[in-house]
């Protein structure tokens, strides 16, 4: 597993492997902590996962980390989404599909906490169709995590770390990019050896 970090490898050299990938050993411990939601101190980790992602929370990993675990309910109208609260994994598959074949509380379900009105999100796990190494993601058009990010920016807690899990075959020179468009914190994606 490779990845592209943010600012604490940011710079092309010293941490870069041969391939230019940036290497996740070169984190201090507070940075991958905040990245993996592993505190020692027995914190609680809120962590939102969409569509694909869903299938890392099923991971014994979560289970372990005791996190909170949310999915985005978006308006397919809109550009608004919100991170909504999910209660287990069974939770999570008795979830309808949506035209995108991704999971989330139906429209009427009014019974889920939305995590910003509960304290925030310490990481989202960002869906893409391609990455480039200024961390810059294509989604598909609508900015529904770019907006939502912003709108974490606001809350007391702040912008949550956001990682985004790659195929190597999603790797761009250059993702195309406007004001609005939010950098993400990582990358990861499969080793190519």
């Amino acid at each position: 597993m490779m990845i592209f970090q943010h600012s604490w490898g940011q710079q092309r050299g010293k941490n870069e492997d041969e391939n230019g990938r940036i290497a996740s050993s070169k984190a201090s411990p507070e940075e991958r902590s905040k990245a993996t939601g592993c505190h020692s101190d027995g914190r609680r980790e809120t962590t939102a996962v969409s569509g694909r992602f869903t299938e890392v929370v099923q991971s014994p990993q979560v289970h372990v980390l005791s996190a909170d675990c949310c999915v985005s309910e978006y308006e397919s109208t809109s550009s608004h989404m919100d991170m909504l609260k999910v209660n287990s994994l069974q939770d999570i598959e008795t979830l309808p599909l949506t035209s995108w074949n991704i999971r989330q509380p139906a429209k009427e379900d009014d019974s889920r906490e939305e995590a910003l009105a509960s304290g925030g999100l310490d990481l989202i796990l960002m869906p893409g169709l391609g990455f480039d190494r200024a961390r810059n993601r294509l989604g598909r058009g609508k900015g529904f995590y770019d907006n939502y990010l912003e709108h974490c920016k606001k809350h007391p807690k702040g912008k949550p770390y956001t990682i985004a899990l790659a195929f190597k075959e999603q790797l761009c020179e250059k993702v195309p990019v406007d004001n609005h468009d939010v950098p993400i914190d990582e990358v990861l994606y499969e080793d190519e050896k």
